[in-house]
């Protein structure tokens, strides 16, 4: 509930974000048809103080890409710090997820359709182990930071009625490559600062238009401790304004951050509105924002004042985002298999499928890794991909609203296309 959920990728390095990025565009757009889940589009800066800065993987992803020439970044609207160098950068049209109203929406489709939401006191326990004596033939695993404990007891050992198959299966057309159960990559978190202004006031620029930002200053003004430049953003959301942040890369044991540490000066906020506890926070988080605000609204705007005025205002906020700790693929989107049965006897196949290590990435990734996991369970089974859906059309369409109809034609679309490449 408190992601700025914008849908870009950061914090995340895989060989698939583009495509992922590209299928995950198709449902935000049908979604954004519905006025009622929050997802809206609008206009998103990545705004440098460096020239020439090399463009995105996702550039052909989004919607309306295109590099900002150097008299479009004079325009008012455009963040610009005080006395920086010359600037350089993109926009695009960039889906945008309120993301108290899109999460409730998102329970309420699971709902209608069908799914079921088990409260922790009824679930079965706190290991896949305890889930495989339910008895499912398919598992999806998106237990992130704690993947390593909830999948280590379902491994084999020599009283184990439990084989790991990580072989191709040759039963299909297309092989899934099974991976082993455990992932071979440590846990990594990105830790991240943010403020909650409680303000609804309207930010637009270029026709009108909502919009948001990434800045990034030079390394003088702020960065990460191996020295590298950090950024700030701007998310207005309907009920409040969402300003980061950092992305600090460690680990969060008994209670304890352990690894990188913010830079340069900190500043306390209240993190409830009572002020009983406080954060301390990157500055620039505060000042660059505050700086960038107010010069986008002419000075008509000013945070400073707004802090000075009622503190209460600005809530502090931190969150982890969780990676694996991989060369180039910190997201997990793969599967396993076990073979469960008594020795000599009858096996039974399970399988699982993971899908975790979304960084800050988790909103905009979402339905891309949903569906290739979609992908992988229809090579597995074999399933005749048209038959699977259309039966279910027709009582969908009664039952249903237009928008969930959409998503599913695009999900039946998207099947029946030929493979994307995974550049």
């Amino acid at each position: 509930m408190h992601a700025a959920a914008s849908v870009l990728p950061h914090s995340v390095d895989s060989p698939r974000v583009k495509y992922w990025t590209t299928i995950s565009q198709r449902f935000f757009q049908a979604l954004s048809f519905q006025a009622a889940c929050g997802v809206r589009s609008q206009t998103h800066y990545e705004i440098f103080e460096t020239v020439d800065e090399a463009g995105p993987v996702y550039a052909n992803s989004v919607d309306n890409f295109e590099f900002i020439r150097e008299r479009a970044l004079e325009q008012p609207w455009v963040p610009r710090r005080s006395g920086a160098p010359a600037l350089s950068g993109w926009k695009f049209d960039a889906f945008f997820c309120e993301a108290p109203e899109y999460v409730r929406y998102l329970v309420e489709l699971y709902r209608r359709i069908g799914g079921e939401i088990v409260e922790p006191p009824d679930l079965p326990g706190d290991s896949l182990r305890s889930y495989l004596a339910l008895n499912y033939d398919f598992y999806v695993n998106c237990t992130g930071q704690q993947a390593g404990d909830f999948l280590a007891d379902a491994l084999p050992d020599l009283s184990s009625n439990l084989e790991v198959d990580d072989a191709p299966d040759a039963s299909v057309g297309e092989p899934v490559s099974f991976e082993p159960l455990l992932d071979p990559f440590p846990p990594k978190l990105i830790r991240g600062h943010y403020l909650r202004v409680d303000i609804k006031r309207i930010l637009t620029g270029d026709r009108e238009r909502f919009f948001s930002y990434n800045y990034k200053p030079v390394p003088a003004i702020y960065r990460t401790q191996s020295g590298a430049p950090a950024d700030v953003y701007c998310y207005p959301r309907s009920d409040a304004w969402i300003l980061g942040g950092s992305r600090q890369e460690g680990t969060y044991s008994d209670g304890q951050w352990e690894w990188e540490q913010t830079v340069g000066e900190e500043i306390a906020f209240p993190c409830d509105q009572r002020g009983r506890t406080e954060l301390r926070v990157p500055a620039p988080v505060f000042e660059l924002n505050a700086d960038l605000l107010k010069h986008i609204t002419k000075e008509n705007f000013d945070l400073r004042e707004l802090r000075d005025g009622d503190p209460s205002l600005i809530l502090a906020g931190v969150g982890y985002r969780f990676v694996r700790d991989a060369p180039k693929d910190s997201v997990r989107v793969s599967a396993s298999r076990l073979s469960v049965g008594p020795r000599g006897g009858t096996k039974r196949m399970n399988y699982v499928l993971h899908n975790y290590g979304h960084g800050g990435s988790g909103f905009t990734l979402s339905w891309g890794c949903a569906f290739n996991l979609l992908q992988m369970l229809d090579r597995i089974t074999g399933t005749d991909r048209e038959g699977s859906v259309a039966p279910g059309r027709a009582k969908f369409v009664t039952e249903h609203s237009a928008t969930r109809m959409i998503l599913l034609d695009l999900t039946a679309h998207l099947l029946d296309e030929p493979p994307v490449e995974h550049d």
